[in-house]
């Protein structure tokens, strides 16, 4: 079943430091600083990170909640705790370029 309304996604991309690409995953993978703090929040859906193949400082966070309202209320709920998280990310990369998507599945079909 499809969901009512479409999903938000928080794509961001980011070039990492030299010698920081074992600290951003440790920070982004399944039990690590992030999804930890997202986890507490209703509507999160997800987290995913991809790493370039090509350029392995290059990489990718998926972050899924269940509407771009929930996205709204998780900072509003936990904006102190992020960024103090974002600012520790902060030392880890270059960047990031991110945006919202919200993504309607009934068109996909």
């Amino acid at each position: 079943m499809l969901p009512q309304e479409p999903l938000c996604l928080q794509i961001v991309r980011y070039k990492l430091k030299p010698g920081m690409k074992q600290a951003w995953e440790a920070m982004n993978r399944p039990g690590g600083d992030w999804v930890n703090l997202y986890s507490r929040a209703e509507g999160y859906v997800s987290t995913e990170f991809y790493v370039d193949t090509h350029e392995p400082l290059r990489c990718v966070t998926i972050d899924t909640w269940r509407t771009r309202r929930d996205w709204a209320k998780f900072k509003e709920q936990y904006g102190p705790q992020f960024d103090e998280l974002a600012a520790r990310s902060r030392e880890l990369f270059e960047g990031p370029d991110d945006f919202l998507a919200d993504i309607d599945y009934s068109s996909s079909k």
